[in-house]
């Protein structure tokens, strides 16, 4: 479990909103997440989409494709494909877990997901020009 973080950043005046809206557009970049607040799709999460496939699905355990077969049929190869798969509670699996919800916890704390299913920065940006803020 992780305890909820909160990252608090205060900009003022004309400099300090641009500069804000510099360090949110970097911050979207850095948590995949389009300008319309939606989540790209990243390499993890499209793996993690096709392993759950998989399980509802079925699937071979390993699939080793080459065009010269003798340099896949070697022992060092048979012997990869019989070690065993890590089972759902073991130490291998607990860490991914870990990596996860911390890398979760990280997005958490800038973003909010709104009812739309929207990632949205939590931010407020104060100028005492309020027409500053609109441009």
């Amino acid at each position: 479990m992780y305890r909820e973080r909160q990252l608090i950043h205060l900009h003022v005046g004309q400099a300090g909103v641009q500069t804000a809206n510099a360090l949110w557009e970097l911050y979207c970049l850095e948590h995949q997440i389009k300008p319309d607040g939606r989540k790209e799709a990243s390499a993890f999460d499209q793996l993690q989409k096709r392993i759950s496939d998989t399980k509802t699905a079925g699937a071979k355990r390993l699939n080793v494709e080459d065009l010269d077969s003798r340099l896949i049929d070697t022992t060092e190869m048979r012997s990869a494909i019989k070690k065993p798969v890590p089972a759902p509670g073991s130490e291998l699996n607990k860490a991914v877990e870990q990596t996860r919800d911390l890398d979760n916890a990280a997005h958490e704390t800038l973003f909010e997901v709104s009812p739309f299913g929207q990632f949205v920065p939590r931010a407020i940006f104060v100028d005492s020009e309020p027409s500053v803020i609109g441009r």
